[in-house]
């Protein structure tokens, strides 16, 4: 047997076959169990989101459809009209609040006029469109339709979908083309049968339905331009971007006016008057206040849960999909209804049909339960309208529904295929800040940020073009740290190293791909030890350092094992073989280099030549990171190349940028996920000068229960407290 073959032999062979100090290489994965709370609470979220969706539809439908010439229970008109008015504008309130609430803490340039002109006349047509087609058109139609036509309104952003689509990515083209020609299809399905077989409206109202849909569908113009070249459209996206309070505090006031004005003025074109609306009944009045408060209710927590369901990444299950889904049960509540109705009808009343229950149905007595009238007025307006009996005209009425809703849901397909970035904030996931109460789901749909990357090129493609460099310096402080603490530690990096090879072999996404450095300052690594032969004194590394030393090469051989047998790399050695020891002016250096490449350095302090203790050691580490490693290369080379001056500079300021120190105890364990996720921080926020992990004691008793209770105040009180008040005191955990 060779000296290779029985090394090997002895490396696998190890004293601790029943691995008693087990090193922790693997990663953090989800257990069973976490992963049940995880759907349940994706599954939960989906259903409020439904259920509340569900709520602001129906309630809204019952105020239009109580604002029709059929609707016998509530007659006064101009109180329908203004409540019916007040949830068009509550969301231009709430965000002209909210732009008023960000201003008052920092201001934004004003708009230029021509910018300020384009926006103001877009959401002015898009607002008078949606007023009126909910004001004056809708209610000439039954229930159910109005649910159809309530997803036509995507015309616009269908097209403009497919003419961005069509510059940059024409294989993606395919499903906003069809459902571009659904739409299409729906409209003329639509008035083929409104005009030609069911003949109960006339060509004006049919033409102002879709007239005033496409107009409303001009509410979503800003999602779909991204990538639009043009001048104008450049600047237009510029001005917006940089003026967002100011651009939706406009818009506000804007749609407000123009809602307010077609809802005044429509009252005495149909021959009504303002001063009969203080006479109502009180329980039509308690009915109309109820749906009111139910539908402006659920319509700002419906549009909130959404959000939420977009930030913890369930956007399929809690948000597109709920989303989607609401039209077919809103349809299937109220036939249920109908249905339920009409089975009771029936049961007492033998020898009598459809158009019998229809004609019973019309008048309600003013003692009737307020539940028992919302009923009557769903079977009224679905027996009213609609030619129920001839089934031919009911399926030709529900193959427009369908066309319009797999054209929205193709519309949106993108809602379904891109993902949401870690911590992305809610202006980045939605365009506007604003929904829509007469059509809730649509505009939360629409409103979902579409991201066009450019087209891909030889030249452009992320894989040719080289990763902006992107480097984390790990800062750790040991001192008298027992060996199991240390382990921990260490055992850490060696699993951010693996981590960083994985990213960068098989991830195209450089907000995931990073470099990193650890440096481990050592206090009082040195001891004295007497010679006996020569009676003289020298100095040897401590008890601690040996420990230290023999937690890395433990853990190297774990991890240089596995890394063998999933082949990501590293070469087949000892870790000693590897180690370079330097003597310092500070002490000494042991140099590693870890299996996938990254350098790991302990600097051994010596009391003799250095300061002791934490804080110098942390003021070391910063020195010689910041003042040596980044900076002073720049300067050398800007003394050597003076005429270079200004590229040194910006090439300094990028790597300033792209440089983060992440600072650890030395019985700290942490897993890959949550470096990353501290670098996301950082980057999202550039004014943020540290971020904090949340800090677990390990550990059994009540003097640990303690210890996690003012780990937990200190994080989510105290370090909140002294953010707020500008002075962070202490970064836990460094």
């Amino acid at each position: 047997m060779d000296n290779s073959t029985q090394s090997k032999e002895e490396t696998e062979l190890t004293w601790d076959s029943f691995n008693l100090h087990k090193v922790r290489d693997e990663e953090e994965n989800q257990t069973t169990l976490m992963g049940v709370v995880k759907f349940l609470c994706c599954l939960s979220l989906g259903l409020l989101v439904l259920g509340l969706a569900f709520l602001s539809r129906v309630s809204l439908l019952l105020l239009i459809s109580a604002t029709s010439d059929g609707s016998v229970y509530f007659t006064n008109k101009p109180l329908s009209h203004l409540i019916l008015g007040c949830i068009l504008i509550i969301p231009s309130i709430l965000t002209a609040a909210k732009c008023l609430w960000k201003l008052s803490f920092h201001t934004e340039s004003m708009l230029s006029a021509g910018s300020l002109g384009t926006v103001c006349l877009l959401e002015a047509v898009a607002a008078f469109g949606t007023a009126s087609l909910v004001v004056i058109c809708l209610p000439q139609y039954d229930i159910l339709t109005m649910v159809f036509i309530s997803n036509s309104i995507c015309l616009i952003p269908s097209i403009l979908q497919v003419v961005s689509l069509n510059v940059s990515h024409r294989f993606k083209v395919a499903a906003p083309l069809a459902g571009l020609l659904l739409l299409l299809g729906g409209y003329s399905l639509f008035l083929f049968v409104q005009m030609f077989y069911l003949k109960k409206h006339d060509g004006m109202y049919l033409g102002l339905v879709i007239l005033f849909s496409v107009l409303t569908s001009l509410t979503w113009w800003e999602n779909f331009i991204s990538n639009w070249k043009h001048p104008v459209f450049r600047r237009l996206r510029s001005d917006v971007d940089k003026c967002r309070n100011v651009m939706s505090l406009c818009i506000s006031v804007v749609r407000t006016l123009v809602t307010a004005c077609v809802v005044g003025a429509l009252i005495p074109l149909r021959g009504l008057e303002w001063a009969t609306i203080t006479d109502v009944a009180s329980n039509e009045l308690r009915i109309i206040l109820g749906l009111l408060g139910v539908q402006a209710g659920a319509s700002v927590l419906c549009s909130w849960f959404g959000g939420v369901a977009c930030k913890i990444h369930a956007v399929k299950r809690s948000f597109g999909l709920p989303l989607i889904l609401n039209t077919p049960v809103v349809l299937a509540a109220f036939l249920l209804v109908f249905r339920v109705h009409y089975n009771e009808f029936l049961q007492t009343n033998n020898g009598l049909n459809l158009s019998d229950f229809c004609a019973s149905s019309i008048g309600v007595a003013e003692n009737t339960p307020r539940v028992e009238v919302l009923y009557s007025e769903i079977i009224r307006s679905i027996c009213n309208q609609v030619d129920i009996v001839n089934v031919l005209s009911v399926s030709l009425v529900g193959g427009a529904g369908a066309c319009w809703w797999v054209g929205l849901i193709l519309t949106t397909i993108y809602v379904w295929t891109q993902n949401v970035n870690r911590i992305q904030r809610t202006s980045e996931t939605f365009v506007r800040r604003m929904y829509e109460a007469a059509f809730l789901e649509q505009s939360m749909l629409l409103n979902k940020r579409l991201h066009i990357s450019p087209q891909r090129t030889e030249e452009s493609d992320p894989r040719k073009m080289r990763r902006e460099n992107l480097m984390i310096y790990i800062c750790a402080t040991l001192w008298h740290e027992t060996a199991g603490e240390m382990l921990r530690l260490i055992s850490s990096l060696f699993r951010l190293d693996r981590f960083r090879e994985r990213r960068w072999k098989t991830s195209d996404k450089s907000d995931d791909s990073f470099d990193f450095e650890v440096h481990i300052m050592f206090d009082d690594a040195f001891r004295n030890v007497t010679d006996r032969e020569a009676g003289t004194k020298k100095r040897v590394i401590n008890e601690y350092v040996e420990s230290l030393i023999s937690a890395i090469e433990e853990t190297y051989r774990i991890f240089q094992k596995n890394i063998s047998t999933n082949s990501l790399g590293g070469k087949d050695e000892s870790c000693a073989s590897g180690r370079k020891v330097i003597s310092t002016p500070y002490g000494g250096r042991l140099c590693y280099t870890l299996p996938c490449g990254n350098d790991l350095h302990i600097h051994l302090k010596d009391t003799r030549f250095v300061q002791n203790r934490k804080r110098w050691s942390q003021v070391m580490c910063m020195y010689y990171l910041l003042g040596w490693r980044l900076y002073r290369k720049h300067f050398v080379c800007q003394q050597l190349h003076p005429e270079d001056g200004s590229k040194i500079r910006a090439r300094l300021e990028t790597e300033k940028k792209n440089t983060y120190i992440l600072t650890l105890d030395g019985d700290t364990e942490f897993q890959p996920s949550a470096v990353t996720l501290l670098i996301d921080r950082l980057r999202r926020y550039p004014g943020v000068g540290a971020a904090c992990g949340r800090i677990h004691p390990t550990g059994f008793g009540p003097m640990v229960w303690y210890q996690k209770f003012e780990y937990a105040v200190s994080h989510w009180l105290q370090k909140t407290a002294e953010h707020v008040l500008g002075s962070v005191l202490c970064s836990p955990g460094c």
